[in-house]
């Protein structure tokens, strides 16, 4: 009985030795944190794309005088990409300021001969900064001027 009783004692000794030794922490759950929030990078913003840039082609037309100059203006009224229109009647010239992407000089060209048959093309060169800008069509003695949709 004594070795019974030095067991049960050493048992108890081992377990009152567990009660007041301090135990490890116990494994937590790993805690997930909240990831913190992505920072947004400022917005890269692309440059707008330039505006399209404006030429001018020249046409020669023979006989230019004012009526003429109403009619070739009234020809090319309807036709998209037409910024302006400006007759030099001395020289017999018609500058036509377009936009390249709406229409091209063999159209204005068409265009015009519908009004003049012996019109033709002299050159092409870029619009100048001021006749680029949504500008005031020389649109002459045009009966349809007031009512007309361009700037004047």
């Amino acid at each position: 009985m004594k070795k019974l009783t030095l067991f049960a004692l050493s048992g108890l000794l081992a377990l009152a030795a567990a009660c007041t030794r301090p135990e490890a922490p116990a494994a937590e759950p790993a805690q997930v944190q909240p990831a913190e929030p992505a920072r947004a990078e400022p917005a890269r913003l692309e440059p707008a794309p330039a505006a399209p840039v404006a030429e001018t082609a020249t046409f020669q037309v023979p006989g230019l005088d004012a009526e003429l100059v109403s009619k070739l203006t009234q020809a090319l009224a309807d036709k998209p990409g037409v910024v302006s229109a400006r007759a030099d009647q001395p020289a017999a010239t018609f500058a036509v300021t377009f936009t390249p992407a709406q229409t091209n000089p063999g159209a204005l060209l068409a265009a015009l001969q519908t009004v003049k048959a012996d019109c033709s093309l002299k050159g092409v060169a870029p619009a100048a900064a001021d006749a680029a800008a949504p500008a005031k069509h020389d649109c002459g003695g045009c009966p349809h001027r007031n009512a007309c949709a361009k700037a004047h």
